[in-house]
């Protein structure tokens, strides 16, 4: 690698002294916190070997004096009690559509990319490791870093990782966001073996010996070289855009982003562009060894913040000094006072005198092998001289008092353990031991009370996750930015495939085969805006099991739902072929069940549509039994008609009609027929078993008239009735018949 430029150094020591400042700013503003850092995360993992739990002083002048000074670290169980909590309520980042062409299947598969991100990094095992060093001292860190695929490949994944000492990390004392992703800059130092060093720096072996940001003040000893990592940001002015894009939909982009594209695009100069003035944010990254900046490590982080989280317990600022605490700052005073108390209790005991008996030597003398061996062996009897040698009575052994323990030394333990309960909100039945609460309600309501009193830990936690989600979203789509093909996780633990597509038009698409099955989901990561939220609360494990429960309770109360149900509850079940059991309860499971057959609306208009049919039906059949009975009746006026005009035709030939005559009348006789309606014909006939003609008869020989009624120039035919010249043709007579 060739020197660098006088043009380079220059710019190279602008930035280490401006790194050096900053530095000095966050040791004098972090100093307090750190020191009590330190005495938090000792006396938290305090045993009876480091007895990190005693005053240096105190536990000296008890060594001196061969006191016992015992360590019984309650506080530990206390601070589990938190850390075990979040571990089976693992933290999971959780995404959600929020409008400009999100969609929620899009969202859906934002959750599998992040779960992939979580499972490929342990990313739970950084939230635990982050998590104990919240509760036990007040502060952890995580951290979002990428990498190449594999070697031999350009595309880059993201990567959640912990930082293992967070006394390394030194972050922008002023910033104040919950998760200070509003810092301007930020520090990790890491202590490199010289072996592993001079390996992967050759060229920078000889700034091993400088002192580096702070001078030589813990920046370097015999064995490891310490260089640092330092994150800065610069706001940069740029410009933002708004045109209309290819499809006529708005579009809107950062002129530095368009010049990258396209620089001599028409969008600057069109009179149409809307543009604003904005300031975007750059993360510029370096590496410093000693009192050098490494070229060759300087780059800008793709991420428009800082990728490194805080997971803070407690923060205050009071009177302009900051202080961070966890868990174990509050019990550390009734914590030191029980292993006083213990170590008094047990200083009381060992003082007093063990001896069974207080006996004369005279009055054993001869004895001294039953007396001797009275504390090892059950003899029937001990012999004793009651009368000396003079003759006078002697005293006989008396047995001693039992040690006793210290009552002042118990009281004060159980004060102090009542105390350690006080301080933390966790009480006796939360840490294992049976309460008072008899009843589900009872217990859960406690366990909540003791929730509350710790939640901040939990909800700093959340806050923590959900800026790394943030983070993972911001960097998707600057490092997905071409075509391919990535994993991502069910909730379930299914691994499924997506293809990202830039050039997708909108957020989320399915290519489905000829049977309506999903073969390839693909999502534009571009489109689409999405909020991020901590999904706090039992592993998937732990949810199946519940549900497994519940499921089996509900169907021992109602069986008739096992046709219904039966297969989600083995799909729950954790036991040989319970899958193989949900398969085939499934194949009874009816399709409306499984979303297959038609929803309850389209089965009542599948309802309705059928009674239709059949009142169509119903109809149909009465209008061709009409039809039938229409057709009959037609038939029938035809025969009536021409039986009715062969007896006229009888009847009027007898007055010597000529032909032509005889004609008109036919005609005539035809068209009276067709004016009278079928139904007054058929319902005229039908009641009667005589035919038309005889009924015409009939009719007739009632509307005769009276030979005082027949007109001028008429005559009474043969057939009874009156005949008369007809009005409008000469020649012939038409017969007069009266109106009834």
């Amino acid at each position: 690698m060739s020197e660098p430029t006088n043009e380079q150094l220059g710019k190279f020591q602008k930035i280490f002294k401006r790194a050096q400042d900053r530095f000095r700013r966050c040791e004098d503003w972090e100093s307090y916190a750190r020191r009590l850092f330190l005495d938090d995360l000792k006396f938290a993992n305090a045993d009876p070997d480091n007895k990190y739990q005693w005053p240096t002083r105190m536990w000296n002048d008890r060594q001196r004096d061969e006191r016992p000074a015992l360590t019984i670290n309650k506080t530990r169980q206390h601070n589990l009690n938190i850390i075990n909590d979040a571990k089976m309520n693992k933290p999971g980042i959780k995404y959600r559509a929020a409008g400009n062409g999100a969609t929620a299947e899009a969202a859906r598969i934002w959750d599998g990319i992040a779960r992939h991100i979580e499972y490929q990094s342990n990313a739970p095992a950084h939230y635990d490791v982050a998590t104990t060093f919240q509760v036990t001292a007040g502060i952890g860190f995580l951290r979002v870093v990428t990498d190449y695929v594999s070697e031999d490949s350009f595309d880059q994944d993201i990567y959640i990782t912990s930082i293992p000492d967070p006394m390394t990390v030194y972050i922008d004392p002023d910033a104040r966001a919950p998760a200070k992703e509003d810092m301007r800059f930020a520090f990790i130092f890491e202590d490199m073996p010289k072996d592993v060093f001079e390996k992967k720096y050759p060229q920078y072996v000889k700034y091993m010996g400088t002192e580096g940001l702070v001078g030589d003040r813990g920046w370097r000893d015999d064995d490891h070289v310490r260089v640092a990592e330092y994150f800065e940001a610069e706001d940069v002015e740029d410009e933002l855009l708004m045109f209309d894009g290819p499809d006529g939909q708005p579009m809107t982009l950062l002129a530095s982003e368009m010049r990258k594209v396209d620089p001599k695009s028409k969008v600057f100069d069109d009179p149409m562009t809307r543009k604003r003035s904005v300031s975007r944010r750059v993360i510029h990254y370096h590496f410093i060894i000693g009192t050098h900046i490494v070229e060759a490590e300087e780059k800008i982080w793709p991420g428009k913040t800082i990728p490194i989280i805080p997971v803070i317990g407690e923060e205050t600022i009071i009177e302009g000094r900051m202080d961070r605490k966890g868990h174990t700052r509050a019990m550390k005073d009734p914590q030191r006072m029980y292993n006083y108390w213990a170590s008094s209790a047990v200083e009381y005991g060992a003082l007093q005198s063990k001896t069974p008996w207080i006996v004369g030597v005279e009055t054993v003398e001869g004895f001294e092998e039953y007396w001797a061996t009275a504390n090892r062996q059950n003899h029937a009897y001990l012999p004793f001289k009651s009368v000396g040698d003079d003759g006078k009575p002697l005293t006989p052994p008396a047995r001693v008092e039992p040690p006793v323990p210290s009552p002042v030394a118990l009281k004060g333990m159980e004060v102090a353990a009542m105390e350690m309960q006080m301080v933390s909100g966790q009480y006796e039945n939360q840490m294992g031991q049976q309460g008072n609460e008899r009843t589900g309600k009872a217990i859960a309501e406690r366990q909540r009370q003791g929730d509350r009193a710790t939640y901040h830990f939990i909800d700093n936690l959340a806050i923590a996750v959900r800026q790394v989600g943030k983070i993972v979203l911001d960097l998707v789509p600057k490092l997905y930015d071409t075509n391919r093909i990535v994993m991502i996780l069910a909730e379930n633990g299914e691994s499924l495939e997506v293809k990202l597509d830039p050039q997708l038009q909108q957020a989320h698409m399915l290519e489905v085969n000829e049977n309506n099955e999903v073969i390839t989901r693909i999502l534009n990561p571009a489109i689409g805006q999405y909020e991020v939220q901590a999904d706090v609360g039992p592993g998937y494990a732990t949810r199946r099991e519940e549900a497994f429960n519940a499921l089996t309770l509900i169907l021992t109360q109602a069986p008739a739902l096992t046709s219904i149900i039966g297969d989600i509850m083995f799909r729950a079940g954790d036991f040989p072929m319970a899958e193989e059991a949900a398969e085939r309860l499934k194949r009874m499971v009816p399709p409306q069940a499984l979303g297959q057959g038609p929803t309850q609306n389209e089965q009542m208009l599948s309802m309705q549509v059928q009674q239709l049919q059949n009142a169509l039906k119903a109809t149909m059949d009465e209008l061709a039994k009409e039809k039938g009975k229409t057709q009959a009746r037609l038939e029938k006026r035809e025969v009536d008609v021409y039986d009715a005009i062969t007896k006229r035709i009888d009847v009027v030939g007898k007055q010597g009609l000529s032909a032509l005559q005889l004609a008109k009348l036919q005609d005539d006789v035809v068209r009276e027929s067709e004016e009278v309606p079928i139904s007054d014909t058929y319902e005229g006939h039908k009641e009667q078993d005589s035919t038309p003609g005889a009924q015409y008869a009939s009719q007739q020989e009632n509307g005769m008239l009276e030979d005082h009624e027949i007109p001028p120039g008429g005559q009474r035919g043969p057939d009874g009735h009156v005949y008369a010249p007809h009005p409008e043709m000469p020649g012939m007579m038409a017969r007069v018949t009266r109106r009834i």
